[in-house]
C-alpha cells in the first residue's frame, strides 16, 4: 500500500513535514516545544477533509504525544511512518485497522479506564441489539512509543448472541487471541479475551501456543 493509499501513513508524513518546516522557520529549543507544536497542528489538521474518518488515529496520536516525553518525538513519528510504509504495518496501526473493521460491522466500543466503570457499561450495553467490546487495558500501557506491542490487551465482549467475529478479525490482522472466562447474562454472552502477539514471551503473554484461539477452519 502506497503512502497515498494509506491515510495513516499520509497523516504521519504530513506531521513530520510540518514539524521540520516549522523548525527550519523558527528552531525548537526543547522536546516539549515540538510536542506542543504537533498538538496544535493536530487540532488544525482534524478539520481537513483529507483526514476525515481518522478520529481514532488523532486520539491515539495525542496519547502518543503525552507519553514517553524523554524520547524525541520526531524519531518516534519517523519510526511509525517507516513501519507503516515499508513493512506489513506496525502493531499499533494494525490494532487501529482491526478496530475499524469491527466498527464497520456495527460493533460498539468504549475504554474502561477504571474497574468501577465495567459493570455499569456491561449492564447498559447488554440492553442493546448490538455487539460491544470494552477495552479494559489502556492502549499506551501495551505499546512502546515506536508502535510495537509489548503486552496484551484485555477486552470484555458483550454479545447479543454467540459470535466469533471479534476473534476472527484480530486473527486476520495478525494478532494472537486467547480466551478467558465466558458467562451468560440472560440472553447476553459475556466473554473475556486477551489480544497479543505470538512473539510475546510466555511470562508477559501468559499464553502457550496450544492455548491460543484459532479459527475452526484451521
Amino acid at each position: 500500500m502506497s503512502q497515498l493509499e494509506n491515510p495513516v501513513s499520509h497523516l504521519l508524513w504530513c506531521m513530520l513535514v510540518a514539524l521540520r518546516c516549522a523548525h527550519d522557520d523558527t528552531p525548537f529549543h526543547s522536546e516539549s516545544a515540538q510536542r506542543k507544536f504537533l498538538s496544535q497542528w493536530l487540532t488544525q489538521a482534524r478539520r481537513v477533509s483529507t483526514f476525515s474518518g481518522l478520529a481514532r488515529e488523532f486520539s491515539s496520536l495525542r496519547e502518543l504525544l503525552a507519553k514517553d516525553k524523554h524520547m524525541p518525538i520526531e524519531g518516534v513519528l519517523s519510526a511509525l511512518w517507516e513501519q507503516s510504509v515499508l513493512s506489513d504495518q506496525c502493531d499499533f496501526i494494525r490494532l487501529r485497522d482491526a478496530k475499524n473493521a469491527l466498527h464497520s460491522n456495527h460493533w460498539r466500543s468504549c475504554v474502561c479506564r477504571f474497574p468501577e466503570e465495567i459493570t455499569p457499561e456491561v449492564i447498559q450495553r447488554s440492553k442493546t441489539r448490538y455487539n460491544h467490546y470494552l477495552q479494559l487495558t489502556r492502549t499506551e500501557e501495551s505499546f512502546q512509543a515506536t508502535g510495537k506491542m509489548n503486552a496484551p490487551l484485555t477486552f470484555q465482549l458483550v454479545l447479543n448472541k454467540e459470535d466469533h467475529h471479534f476473534e476472527e478479525v484480530f486473527h486476520l490482522f495478525g494478532f494472537a487471541v486467547m480466551r478467558g472466562n465466558e458467562m451468560a447474562l440472560g440472553r447476553t454472552v459475556l466473554r473475556t479475551l486477551y489480544i497479543g502477539m505470538s512473539s510475546l514471551s510466555e511470562s508477559v503473554w501468559g499464553a502457550k501456543p496450544d492455548k491460543l484461539w484459532t479459527p475452526q477452519y484451521h
